[in-house]
């Protein structure tokens, strides 16, 4: 098939049925359709006819998404000490929308620029994802990106940023900081590190996990920001450091074990904790 002929069939199935039947035709049908303009530029496997995205997202709205069957947006910000969050979309409903305190977690604060967090203070503050939370990671595409400020990683024991598991003899899917200091990605067992996080940061970090359509598994974290709306880190480059695992299957949806964000219950992180997103879509560019 030529060029020509090519964007035809291209421009068809996307005026039909959107990036999703390009999605279905291949990560090639994607690419090419980019190349060929017949897409604008995209940088990640997010909807581009969502009102709002993930570069665009100011951080400050939790229910203004609107891509509500993909993406969750949990905002750290109820007033109350020891209150669960109430987390936005996913497709999510009920109960699997609530992330359950434990540990005696602050209630929250306003930071000088207007962003609400909740303080985490290690030990055992922290956050219960349930199962069907926990699933988004099941499907070809997915994210989970934390926001937080003032974290602090100078600790004996390892800190918790995610904690799951499907059977601890064969599957994990854990994102902690490690005892020095580099983040450290578990999955089926294997371990993956990155560059070392300051010990003591004063700003704001973003950690995140994401895997795109036809990809593999990858993570990082950014302290510098990026050219998101609120300074957000929209794409790869803008990481200070991603590890590509290599692993190119996602977790398989089932009963999950030990779901918690930012401790175990025994050691976790200290920082403001801003907001946690999961995504059934790739937020994060090439």
């Amino acid at each position: 098939m030529n060029d020509t002929n090519r964007r035809e069939f291209l421009s068809k199935a996307f005026r039909i049925g959107g990036l999703t039947a390009l999605y279905v035709l291949g990560a090639g049908a994607v690419k090419d359709a980019s190349a060929l303009g017949i897409l604008p530029s995209v940088i990640s496997d997010e909807v581009v006819s969502s009102p709002t995205t993930w570069s665009a997202w100011l951080g400050k709205d939790q229910e203004g998404w609107g891509d509500s069957a993909n993406v969750n947006i949990c905002q750290f910000d109820d007033p109350d000490a020891t209150d669960d969050e109430i987390s936005s979309g996913g497709g999510l409903a009920g109960a699997d929308l609530t992330l359950t305190e434990a540990g005696g977690v602050v209630g929250s604060a306003v930071d000088g620029s207007g962003f609400t967090y909740r303080q985490i203070t290690n030990a055992d503050d922290r956050f219960a994802p349930t199962d069907a939370y926990l699933d988004l990671f099941t499907g070809p595409s997915f994210t989970q990106i934390f926001k937080f400020g003032n974290l602090e990683t100078h600790h004996a024991a390892t800190l918790d940023v995610i904690t799951a598991g499907v059977d601890s003899a064969a599957q994990n899917f854990s994102l902690k900081i490690f005892t020095n200091d580099t983040l450290m990605f578990t999955y089926n067992i294997s371990y993956y590190t990155t560059a070392l996080i300051p010990g003591v940061l004063t700003g704001n970090i973003w950690i995140a996990v994401w895997r795109r359509i036809g990809g593999t598994i990858k993570f990082g974290f950014a302290t510098a920001g990026g050219t998101g709306a609120h300074g957000q880190p929209i794409k790869e480059s803008e990481f200070d450091e991603v590890k590509d695992t290599g692993q190119a299957s996602s977790p398989t949806a089932g009963a999950w074990t030990d779901n918690n964000f930012f401790s175990t219950g025994i050691q976790g992180i200290t920082a403001k904790a801003y907001y946690a997103i999961g995504a059934k879509v790739c937020l994060i560019g090439a």
